[in-house]
């Protein structure tokens, strides 16, 4: 059962649900600025030590759960952003010339592009290979022959 981002939050004490924002917050700003806090930092900022908080970040599943619906809800504030670049990309930016990329990422995106992958499970007495007859491939390489003309 997966909880609503609403019941996870409810789940957790308010250091926990500032905690959690504070290291998404601090996930972000390391790799878009380039500045990071310390662990240490954000507990002293939540009020609590920072064992007790590398304890709810690797162990509190309701805290993983809350902090990683947070990160999903920001990755989905971006769609407009993402999507008008994706435009960009298939109708050629600046070049002209459209991204094959972004052109195969969109038909995926709109399940007009799909992978599929087969995988055949062969017995030991199939992998055997059967030798044949004279009669038999002369037979056919007689279809064969007929499908090519």
């Amino acid at each position: 059962m997966t909880l609503s981002i609403e019941e996870l939050k409810a789940a957790l004490t308010v250091p926990q649900q500032k905690a959690a924002w504070l290291i998404h917050q601090n996930e972000l700003s390391d790799n878009i600025e380039g500045s990071r806090r310390s662990y240490e930092d954000i507990a002293n900022d939540v009020g609590v030590d920072v064992r007790t908080l590398y304890n709810w970040r690797k162990q509190d599943r309701n805290f993983i759960a809350y902090k990683n619906a947070i990160a999903d809800v920001t990755l989905y504030s971006y769609r407009d952003e993402v999507d008008a670049m994706l435009m960009k990309l298939i109708r050629g930016g600046n070049n002209g010339i459209g991204s094959i990329k972004a052109l195969q990422l969109y038909y995926q995106m709109i399940g007009k592009l799909v992978s599929k992958q087969e995988m055949t499970i062969v017995n030991e007495d199939e992998r055997r290979t059967k030798r044949l007859t004279d009669e038999e491939v002369s037979e056919q390489l007689a279809k064969l022959n007929e499908t090519i003309h």
